[in-house]
């Protein structure tokens, strides 16, 4: 539903706010809350004109750059990047590179629109417009000054791309209240179709249940909010986080939404974490980005997430060096207990609150409450994690079973007896080459089997 999202069109209306970039001698239009640019040669590179964002370069780490300006070369020349528009109407399966007739090409494409409209019309698509371009000639927005936010100081220490209410001048997007009453309105409206698409891939979706039974599935895949005092556990939800945590994640996106920032999601971890057995898309910190980065570039931010996590290592390595391998981060994510016991992830949770110039909210994955209740008293630090357990999914019952039920749910818990969730060939769909017309002959051997599919991997 997210890859999903975007009108029925696949060009940009002048309606939308925009600000207009040259690119090989012609224009294309790029909104606030529009898709951005992309780089065609993967997501690392992002671009958005002057004076959408804080021109924040990250350093450490391994994450995109967000364009301010055209890249130079060593004479100081712009070099264009290579950008195709962000556009879910093109199927990624007709690629230039794969090995396809026009015909087979054709007839992807044909099937994957055909499940776009299907989308569309079950759970809608974003109709958010601007009418200020429209009723002003074609003019752009006013912008922050970000060069000059860029500058400011507090007893000499750069403020980082904070701002106050002052800052935002006057008939930008921050400042207009019909602007943000109807982009609040669709922001609501896609979050709850994404929702809603997940609940249908893991069997609760709303149109097949009850009223009790939605209010059970609400619980049971939600966030609990806890306390001090209370348990946790599946049947009450599959993630928890603290009250002050939550608002400070709130703060958070809220911040990066008013400023059109960068919101950084990290993950520290083994090899589990890492996805070994997997292609790297595979993983569940790759999975994430690309459920989310169209929802958050929807909402004005650029999300970035890293998987870090480094097999047979753990996390103390490069802890160590805070951020000059981690990077910045608003969302850390540490996933190490299989390798990993006690104090180290304590000392990685400790190293993450005082590296970088972002306070982020520490997550745990397998670690257990404790580590995080004891730095949430002994440091203030903000504090959540996953919750253990089958959140009341449907089981595997056999092969022919299986087959019945959404994909998402095929072999990930299995009822007694039945061994099929550890067994290879259910856990992983990984291949080392795909072929393709550039390529006639992989340049390398490739290997009969795909590396890391042990049994303690959780594919």
């Amino acid at each position: 539903a997210a890859a999903a999202d975007s009108s029925s069109s696949s060009s940009t209306s002048i309606e939308s706010t925009f600000s207009t970039t040259e690119f090989n001698g012609f224009s294309k239009i790029i909104g606030f809350h529009e898709p951005s640019f992309e780089n065609i040669y993967g997501a690392n590179y992002y671009f958005k004109p002057k004076g959408v964002g804080y021109p924040l370069v990250p350093n450490g780490g391994v994450h995109p750059i967000y364009m301010i300006d055209n890249p130079k070369d060593e004479n100081g020349n712009e070099i264009t990047p290579p950008v195709d528009y962000d556009d879910y109407e093109i199927s990624p399966y007709t690629d230039v590179r794969l090995k396809m007739t026009p015909e087979e090409r054709e007839k992807e494409q044909s099937y994957w629109y055909g499940k776009l409209q299907l989308i569309r019309n079950e759970y809608g698509y974003w109709k958010f417009k601007d009418s200020y371009p429209f009723k002003n000639k074609g003019k752009s927005r006013p912008v922050v000054d970000w060069a000059a936010i860029a500058a400011k100081t507090t007893s000499g220490n750069p403020l980082h791309g904070e701002i106050s209410k002052e800052d935002f001048p006057k008939e930008s997007w921050q400042t207009d209240t019909d602007y943000i009453t109807n982009f609040i309105t669709e922001a609501k409206a896609l979050l709850h179709r994404v929702r809603e698409g997940i609940y249908a891939e893991y069997g609760w979706a709303t149109s097949s249940l009850t009223s009790e039974q939605i209010d059970q599935r609400n619980v049971f895949l939600g966030v609990h909010i806890a306390s001090e005092m209370d348990g946790i556990g599946p049947d009450k939800g599959v993630a928890w986080i603290y009250k002050d945590s939550f608002d400070a994640l709130v703060k958070k996106l809220l911040n990066a939404m008013m400023t059109n920032d960068h919101f950084f999601v990290t993950l520290g971890g083994h090899s589990a974490a890492a996805g070994h057995g997997n292609n790297f898309f595979q993983s569940y910190m790759m999975q994430f980005h690309d459920v989310m980065e169209p929802v958050f570039d929807r909402l004005g931010m650029v999300l970035v997430t890293a998987n870090l996590a480094q097999g047979g290592m753990g996390t103390l390595q490069a802890v160590l060096a805070g951020v000059d391998v981690y990077g910045e981060k608003d969302f850390m994510v540490w996933d190490s207990s299989m390798t990993e016991k006690g104090p180290l992830q304590d000392v990685f949770g400790r190293m993450m609150l005082l590296s970088g110039h972002r306070v982020p909210i520490l997550f745990d994955i397998g670690g257990g409450k404790g580590f995080m209740d004891a730095l949430r008293k002994e440091v203030g630090a903000h504090v959540g994690g996953i919750t253990s357990g089958n959140p009341h999914l449907k089981e595997t019952e056999s092969l022919e079973q299986a087959a019945t039920l959404p994909h998402a749910l095929q072999h990930l818990f299995c009822k007694g007896g039945v061994p099929t969730c550890g067994q290879t060939q259910f856990k992983y769909n990984a291949s080392c080459w795909t072929d393709r017309v550039d390529v006639e002959t992989p340049p390398t051997a490739q290997n009969k089997g795909y590396g890391g599919q042990a049994k303690w991997h959780p594919g």
